[in-house]
């Protein structure tokens, strides 16, 4: 599907003007903390430090594929990551992601490839999210629309776009995820590296994890705090 629309093929009403594999990107995430406290401890009780009001968060990455676009109406640009789950299964023809080889359209097409989308649906949105950055930094009359972001699966080579409540839900999600992940990383002066599993399992056990959110401390002050990680 990809293949032939990198040949100039028309797909859905839309023809590949141009794309780019690994993609890097920056980007700087706003956190309201809802004036989080840092205190210490006194033999005459807790004494307040400083009162932090919101955090920005700093991430750097690189996309598997920028892909952009062009239709009648608009030109649009979109985030696409490859990914290889279930590669045995081109020779034993066993997985259940291969049962789509074949299928045509962008919408998910079984159980398997909804799935998939939603173990990789906070990297997704992330990407998205620097790409609407990136395009609004461009002068006006040369911004393109960023479209939902899709996975190529690799067994089949299926470009599976997100669902819009799907997407729209991760987007949310991602927004609690940095929330979490600041808050847990200004709680103490230890990085988030360094925190036992006990500290950690919150944002693991509910999947609250873009990739392995390694915060760093950068620079503190009494309103905002900068951290930086990179995926």
């Amino acid at each position: 599907m990809l293949f032939r629309s990198s040949r100039g093929e028309e797909f859905e009403g839309n023809r590949v003007e141009g794309l780019r594999t690994e993609y890097p990107f920056t980007i700087s995430n706003a956190v309201e903390l809802g004036a989080l406290e840092r205190n210490r401890w006194t033999p005459d009780g807790l004494e307040a430090l400083a009162r932090i009001d919101t955090a920005t968060v700093d991430m750097d990455g690189s996309i598997d594929l920028i892909l952009c676009s062009v239709s009648e109406s608009n030109s649009t640009v979109r985030a696409v990551d490859l990914k290889t789950e279930q590669a045995r299964s081109i020779l034993d023809g066993n997985g259940r992601l291969i049962k789509t080889l074949g299928k045509t359209g962008s919408a998910p097409a079984s159980k398997a490839e909804t799935e998939m989308l939603l173990h990789h649906r906070l990297q997704l949105a992330l990407y998205h999210r620097a790409l609407e950055r990136m395009e609004s930094q461009r002068p006006q009359n040369e911004r393109r629309e960023v479209v939902r972001p899709a996975i190529l699966v690799g067994v089949t080579g299926r470009l599976v776009e997100y669902p819009a409540e799907m997407f729209d839900s991760a987007q949310s999600e991602l927004d609690t995820v940095l929330q979490t992940a600041a808050r847990m990383a200004l709680t103490t002066e230890s990085p988030l590296s360094e925190r036992s599993e006990e500290h950690t399992s919150e944002l693991q056990s509910q999947a609250y994890l873009v990739c392995r959110l390694l915060l760093e401390k950068k620079k503190k002050k009494t309103d905002v705090t900068h951290m930086k990680t990179r995926i």
